[in-house]
């Protein structure tokens, strides 16, 4: 699993860097799934 740790900006606002952190692990999420569609590392694997 890829882990990457994110810094919040000093004056950010808490709110603002939870959703750009969620929205972080969302396009990741999605880029490893279509990454191991393409490679086809989960062809029968159920979960």
């Amino acid at each position: 699993m890829i882990s990457v740790k994110l810094w919040k900006l000093k004056g950010m606002r808490w709110r603002t860097f939870e959703r750009l952190s969620a929205e972080h692990d969302a396009f990741v999420a999605q880029a490893l799934a279509a990454m191991a569609q393409r490679l086809g590392i989960l062809d029968g694997w159920r979960g």
